[in-house]
């Protein structure tokens, strides 16, 4: 151990068990998003093969949180990633929307759901995307969406929302929470 380290202590981690902007734990921050991210690319994949994403309501759940309706600035990791991955399967169509600095329609290449898409910068650390349902075109497939929302890796920026809204979760309750199907 180093000088700095014994006088700071070691690199701050965030574990599963941690709550949303406190990185204390036996990960870093980094390896959870990686972990996330490989997950949400096997789940987009899970749910193409029993229906469209589009029909997974915890699917446009998580691309659906937005900062703005906690009335906050923050980015939270599942949907950035869920975004990210699933972009390829939408076409896109710029609209005007005041208060984006980015705003698209998106269309489900699938089943023709629509979303609005939408980008703002915030600061220099941080941004966020959503997208928000306009028109659901198919059945639902996965089981509702829950409040509060679990979160593996969760949101992170200037101000956060409670714990009645969104709480931190062990990966195998956000696995489970990710891929649960409607009950037949």
């Amino acid at each position: 151990m180093n000088l700095f380290q014994k006088l700071f202590g070691s690199k701050p981690v965030m574990t599963a068990s941690s709550p949303p902007g406190n990185h204390r734990g036996s990960q870093t921050f980094e390896d959870r998003e990686t972990v996330l991210w490989n997950f949400l690319n096997e789940t987009i994949a899970y749910y193409k093969s029993i229906s469209c994403y589009c029909a997974f309501p915890r699917f446009r759940q998580m691309i659906g949180i937005d900062c703005t309706d906690y009335r906050k600035a923050f980015a939270v990791s599942e949907t950035e990633c869920l975004i990210g991955i699933s972009s390829q399967f939408f076409a896109s169509q710029p609209v005007s929307n005041p208060g984006e600095a980015n705003s698209e329609l998106r269309t489900c290449k699938n089943c023709g759901s629509s979303y609005l898409f939408g980008w703002q910068d915030f600061s220099i650390s941080v941004n966020r995307s959503v997208m928000k349902p306009v028109r659901i075109n198919i059945e639902d497939r996965g089981a509702a969406a829950l409040v509060p929302i679990p979160l593996f890796v969760g949101p992170s920026g200037h101000g956060l929302p409670d714990r009645t809204q969104m709480i931190p979760v062990p990966f195998d309750v956000f696995q489970k929470y990710m891929r649960e199907l409607k009950p037949s």
